[in-house]
């Protein structure tokens, strides 16, 4: 924005772009004639907003039929509300006011440094978002509408004077949503300053030689933890409101951009989807680093000479670093917590699945029959489970066999689905089944590949989950009985509906007009009943096949929910540890299992992607043929795909984030042995395993930053 950004140039230029808002407080020491006018100006704006949310509405009323006009309406409708939701706003810029004033040199370099970092992404967001509004307020200067917005009046406006004034009124409220949008620049100032602050602290921290310095620190970091929470409580339904706003917004853009509409509408939508997009992201930025800096806040106290410090001093010094929660921009039930990952992740869950069942009772074998249910029926049609390495040349050669005449028939059957496509162009109905199939069918090839490509690793970890069964020890076993009780309905239910999918797609052609379960055509008469009853069986065998291979997901959650019960296991193990020889067996089985629990990433990590990748199309796919006219059967085909594929993401998500947690869990069990009798060389040892920790997460670099329940239930992908 500026050659040398300073925080008050930066304050001053936003305090500028939310000039129009009217939602940047006054100061205290205001006239009351300064306050009147103020609000004053404030329920005008509303008002004026009011007016015209009227006018949409009336729009919409009028022009029911257009989905154009009413998806532009509503799109608007949404925008201008946000303006009179942010009306009521903010008591703590003051105190930012007089830190900045009055901020010590090393603050100063800390504020300048944050600005720095963001200013030029803010100034072009600034621009961005104006130039949204210029586009519309200038949208009826090349196009056949005589306003900005496609309301309607309950009177006359062809004439001059009225419709002036109307498309003034419309223009300012134009301009003025814009400034609103431009109040996430003022939460993000807030939240930057905010993470600034902490950060300022975590230096003071480091310094620290004795206890009453150590308490003026936790004083000051209990006050800037409720400034920071009084900051995140103005803006969390605010940010709620903006995550609302561009989850509607992009949608509708969506379905625009799908549609035959003039190319200055595209663009419109197109540009708007950008602003919100960015809206969201200037929130979610400052939001992260505010998560991060909260807690190294805490973690800076590692850095000072604790080793030298008496007893109690180590002991105080511990329990700063270990009782320790970051501040967090989230909204209960919905948003688990506003981050760079929360923003980059997939699609908003709507439901949360929760499975809880006490087993106590429950015995080893059950962990044996849900193994072998894997095993034998699933693997009959996927052909991805790895064989015995005791397995002959004859066994491995027949089950290649059918792995490559399996990879064949499903290439057949998405050859006839292209044909298809390419046949009935014109049909979007027909095109988005077969598309829609085709990824489906696809996901058999793509897995079958990777499962062979892997096959010495998925055969390494199998074994060796199948020894770990089989000689576990008593406790081992209580664990792995209780994750067992824990998922055993979810997964055979998940099964079932996977199936239940493949068979309503089979059972179709009795209710529906189509010959055949998928929409396919071939180059040569299939009328013929033996030519039939082959193709009707081939597209049968490759549908249930594509069945066994979306529950290959349980195969994955299988060895995640094993990894993350031998992590737990290792944790109590790590407890009964007295001596610096017991930590080293106990360390080296965590190296080992960590090694352990990242082949079994490797294996699945693109098997993942490639099942976020489908589950996304699908649904998109499936939200398009519901808003269209199509018959109820394919309504329904469409809605169990879009559960069937939903549960395919929470069946790898549930373990893999479960296993996060152990792998981290395992590190803080250290914390729980008698560490203050030890030596000092062995707390140091002790402190080193509790701080340098990295949970194991599956996920893919710039694509899915870790797969778990909050990424899943997260709202939307970037």
């Amino acid at each position: 924005m500026l050659n040398q950004p300073t925080p008050k140039k930066a304050i001053d230029i936003i305090m500028f772009s939310v000039l129009l808002s009217f939602c940047w407080p006054l100061p205290s020491n205001s006239s009351k004639t300064r306050v009147f006018v103020y609000k004053t100006l404030q329920i005008s704006s509303v008002i004026s907003a009011c007016t015209l949310l009227l006018a949409l509405t009336y729009a919409i009323y009028l022009h029911s039929d257009d989905i154009l006009i009413v998806s532009e309406c509503i799109c608007i409708f949404i925008g201008v509300s946000q303006q009179v939701m942010q009306a009521i706003i903010c008591h703590v810029v003051g105190e930012m006011l007089n830190c900045v004033k009055e901020a010590q040199q090393y603050e100063k370099e800390i504020y300048c440094k944050l600005v720095a970092k963001c200013s030029t992404f803010f100034g072009s967001s600034m621009v961005c978002t104006y130039l949204t509004s210029t586009v519309f307020s200038v949208g009826p200067a090349f196009m056949s509408a005589s306003f900005p917005c496609d309301a309607e009046y309950p009177f006359r406006v062809n004439d001059t004077p009225v419709h002036v004034i109307i498309y003034m009124q419309q223009s300012i409220v134009c301009y003025q949503s814009a400034a609103h949008l431009c109040l996430s620049m003022f939460g993000a100032l807030l939240l930057w300053f905010t993470a600034a602050r902490f950060e300022c602290l975590a230096i003071e921290m480091r310094q620290i030689t004795n206890i009453s310095m150590l308490i003026v620190c936790i004083k000051k970091q209990l006050y800037l933890r409720r400034y920071a929470e009084k900051v995140v409580d103005i803006f969390r339904f605010i940010v709620l409101y903006a995550i609302a706003v561009s989850t509607f917004g992009l949608t509708l853009c969506g379905i625009i951009l799908i549609m035959d509409t003039p190319l200055i509408a595209k663009i419109q939508f197109i540009i708007l989807s950008l602003t919100v997009l960015v809206e969201v992201y200037i929130y979610a930025w400052p939001a992260d680093y505010l998560k991060d800096m909260s807690i190294h806040v805490s973690r800076s106290i590692y850095d000072i000479v604790w080793y030298k410090q008496t007893l109690e001093m180590q002991k105080d010094l511990l329990n700063v670093l270990v009782y320790q929660q970051p501040i967090i921009l989230s909204v209960r039930c919905i948003i688990p917590e506003l981050s760079l990952h929360y923003y980059c992740s997939v699609r908003q869950l709507i439901i949360q699945i929760s499975i809880r069942r006490n087993c106590s009772n429950t015995k080893i074998a059950l962990f044996r029959v849900f193994y072998l249910f894997c095993t034998e029926y699933q693997g009959i049609l996927s052909f991805c489970w790895p064989l015995p390495s005791s397995s002959n040349t004859t066994r491995i050669l027949w089950y290649k066999i059918l792995q490559v005449c399996s990879v064949i028939s499903a290439c057949s059957v998405l050859m006839a689905l292209m044909y298809s496509v390419y046949l009935h162009s014109d049909d979007i109905l027909i095109v988005s089944e077969c598309i829609c199939l085709f990824i489906g069918i696809s996901q058999l090839v793509i897995q079958t590949t990777i499962c062979v490509i892997n096959h010495d690793s998925l055969q390494y970890v199998v074994e060796e989950m199948l020894s770990c069964v089989k000689e576990a020890q008593q406790y081992e076993k209580e664990i792995y009985n209780k994750l067992i009780a824990k998922s055993s309905i979810f997964f055979g239910s998940s099964m079932v509906c996977i199936y239940l999918t493949s068979t309503a797609f089979l059972i179709g052609p009795i209710f529906m007009p189509n010959p055949l379960p998928c929409d396919a055509e071939y180059p040569f008469r299939v009328n013929d009943t033996p030519m039939h009853v082959i193709i009707y069986m081939q597209q049968s065998i490759v549908s249930y096949q594509c069945a066994a291979h979306m529950c290959l997901c349980v195969f994955g959650a299988l060895l995640l929910w094993f990894t993350a019960a031998r992590f737990e296991c290792l944790a109590i193990e790590m407890r009964q540890i007295t001596n610096t020889s017991m930590l080293i067996v106990c360390i080296k089985k965590q190296l080992h299992l960590r090694r352990y629990a990242e082949e079994v990433v490797g294996i699945f990590r693109f098997i993942v992607l490639y099942a976020v990748g489908v589950s996304t199309f699908v649904l998109t796919l499936c939200g398009v043929i519901l808003l269209m006219d199509t018959p109820l059967i394919v309504k329904i085909q469409f809605i169990v795909v879009s559960f069937t594929v939903l549960t395919e993401i929470y069946i790898y998500t549930w373990p893999a984030d479960y296993m996060k947690d152990m792998s981290i869990h395992i590190s803080w069990s250290a914390y729980d042995i008698t560490w203050y009798k030890q030596t000092l060389k062995m707390q140091k040892d002790l402190l080193n395993v509790l701080i340098y920790q990295q949970p194991i997460t599956l996920s893919i670099r710039c694509i899915i930053p870790e797969l778990s329940l909050r990424y899943y239930c997260s709202v939307r992908r970037i």
